[in-house]
């Protein structure tokens, strides 16, 4: 995926997470999802699922994550978490490796 392709993904995805969250959270009842919704979710499992091909998500000792394979990119890993959790909360289970690193984000951009 090149990053001008994330750029245009991201704002939907962020749109759709958030209204997961929220739909879910009323009465803690399921989303019927329309066609829009099913490939916005299939989408943010495609996300999901690239990133796990590529090493899956390390979470720094500061709380911020990322993908494993690009530690700088922590705006992705925060999206991928926000996506990964949305999904399960709709009983979507997918696989994403999560691994705790022993030192800061700032650590890795250097």
């Amino acid at each position: 995926m090149l990053v001008s392709d994330v750029t245009h993904i991201f704002p939907p995805i962020s749109v759709f997470i958030c209204a997961l969250s929220i739909k879910n959270g009323i009465g803690n009842r399921r989303l019927k999802l329309n066609n829009e919704d099913k490939k916005m979710q299939e989408a943010l499992i495609s996300l999901i699922q690239d990133v796990q091909a590529t090493g899956g998500i390390i979470t720094f000792t500061d709380g911020i994550s990322a993908p494993a394979v690009d530690p700088t990119w922590t705006d992705l890993g925060k999206t991928v978490l926000m996506a990964y959790d949305a999904l399960e909360k709709e009983g979507i289970e997918i696989r994403l490796y999560v691994d705790e690193v022993e030192y800061s984000s700032k650590d890795a951009e250097e």
